[in-house]
């Protein structure tokens, strides 16, 4: 899709949103991108946060259904996170009408300040509060609802496993490293004394704002996965680190955690298996998005895992 199709593409979208959910005087900005893109609304109903959806799927469908039942327990334990708004007719998902059928879905906009890497002890220590506190304010289920990613598949995404279209050079040791990860979560799923439940599984510095009251707001829940505290933990720790064993941070947040919740069975071998595991759900989610700069990003994995 060339730049002016996509422009026109985004602008449909958005005009659709505005529509469905009768927003007057409604301005528009962009925020952001990653594998969605954010926008800011401004209306004369409130302020809002806008995601816009890639054309490609990689969740379960039903996910925005999950989100929404997740965040909104969430916020019952007394924790913040922004709430989902449906249209008029009362759906969760604008999907644009013709083109490559992007999905949309408003969000309550949350004011507050992102955390800067890299981070603080003292917001190391936060971050696994916050990490407790999540994983307190949700029950363990022997079942996985619908629109839940499964955690204990390696590529954990709903997508097919690509790591054979790696380049030549690294495809050996990336099919290595995904039979590690198998064997680190099948031992994981195996062996474990507690009832999997539903986990946000990013939990990333990037995926938490210090809000104005000092509370820290957990966003982006699309990624709510069906697993064990030690996995998303260590997705955790993968994302405050960008992928690098600290024993300091991990120190530190587990201080912070066990001020809410007991520390699960993580110790740092076990963190170190997971750490490639996680690195295999990336490679195998580039191979899927194929976006610029993938060659690099593929390099350096490899050069992690070797």
């Amino acid at each position: 899709m060339t730049r002016p199709e996509k422009q026109r593409s985004a602008d449909r979208i958005l005009s659709n949103v505005i529509a469905r959910h009768a927003l007057t005087n409604a301005v528009v900005s962009y925020v952001t991108s990653s594998f969605n893109t954010i926008y800011r609304v401004l209306a004369d109903q409130g302020e809002f946060m806008l995601r816009v959806g890639p054309p490609q799927r990689i969740h379960e469908p039903h996910v925005t259904q999950a989100e929404e039942a997740w965040t909104d327990r969430i916020r019952e334990a007394g924790l913040a996170a922004p709430q989902m708004i449906r249209t008029l007719d009362g759906s969760a998902v604008v999907t644009e009408e013709r083109g490559a059928e992007r999905q949309a879905v408003l969000f309550t906009w949350m004011d507050g300040t992102g955390f800067q890497w890299p981070l603080t002890p003292g917001q190391v220590e936060l971050l696994g509060e916050l990490s407790a506190q999540l994983h307190s304010a949700v029950s363990p289920n022997a079942t996985r609802a619908p629109g839940v990613l499964d955690a204990s598949r390696p590529i954990l995404f709903a997508a097919p496993d690509l790591l054979s279209t790696a380049p030549s050079a690294h495809r050996a040791l990336f099919r290595r490293r995904f039979s590690e990860a198998q064997a680190c979560l099948r031992e994981i799923w195996s062996t474990a004394h507690e009832i999997p439940r539903v986990l946000h599984f990013d939990l990333t510095p990037r995926n938490v704002l210090q809000l104005t009251d000092g509370r820290l707001a957990v966003i982006d829940c699309q990624d709510l996965a069906w697993g064990h505290r030690v996995q998303d933990i260590a997705n955790t720790l993968y994302g405050i680190t960008r992928g690098k064993l600290d024993e300091t941070v991990t120190a530190l947040f587990r201080a912070g955690y066990q001020r809410h919740a007991a520390w699960p069975d993580l110790d740092a071998g076990r963190l170190r298996q997971l750490f490639i595991a996680r690195r295999i759900v990336m490679i195998n989610l580039a191979l899927i998005l194929r976006r610029p700069g993938l060659a690099a990003y593929l390099d350096n994995h490899a050069a992690a895992l070797s």
